[in-house]
């Protein structure tokens, strides 16, 4: 969780996750696309200004530099392809703006985990049962060693079928 952080652009919270040493944050396009600089917070409360240096609209995949999170925690990108039944877990944030919405849900919705299975591997997107909510887009989706799988990206309106961008 320390390399998962949080992103706001005016009322919008989002995910992302630390890739590297110099403070680049990936995140989905959506989260970024409005083109205002995102406040990025991690867990213990380091706050920085992001810029988007990349982005790739098509497949929802942004790069976000902060240079004030340089030297943080950080987590690989996994290489190899993911299987149909393997284990994952998404970290994000999910409804994390109702965070502050009362005592009985302080300490939860942001910095969450929550565990699935590889569903389907498409040509463009991969299909998770881990669930994806408001919050978790941007946020990282990883494996059993902690590298990186995906970035949520999308959700059917359905229970537990998200999809996420391939690492």
């Amino acid at each position: 969780m320390a390399a998962v952080v949080l992103l706001q652009t005016g009322p919008s919270l989002c995910a992302g996750v630390l890739v590297d040493d110099q403070g680049t944050v990936a995140t989905a396009y959506h989260c970024v696309a409005s083109g205002r600089r995102p406040l990025v917070t991690t867990h213990d409360g380091v706050e920085g200004v992001g810029r988007m240096v990349a982005s790739q609209p098509a497949d929802d995949l942004a790069l976000v530099q902060v240079p004030e999170l340089a030297g943080r925690p950080w987590l690989p990108l996994r290489s190899a392809s993911v299987s149909p039944g393997e284990e994952v877990w998404a970290l994000g944030h999910p409804f994390g703006s109702q965070a502050e919405s009362g005592r009985a849900m302080e300490g939860m919705l942001r910095w969450s985990v929550s565990r699935g299975i590889v569903s389907a591997v498409g040509p463009a997107l991969i299909q998770v049962d881990a669930a994806l909510n408001p919050g978790n887009s941007g946020g990282p989706v990883v494996d059993a060693e902690g590298q990186v799988v995906g970035i949520a990206s999308r959700k059917l309106r359905a229970d537990n079928i998200g999809f996420i961008v391939p690492a």
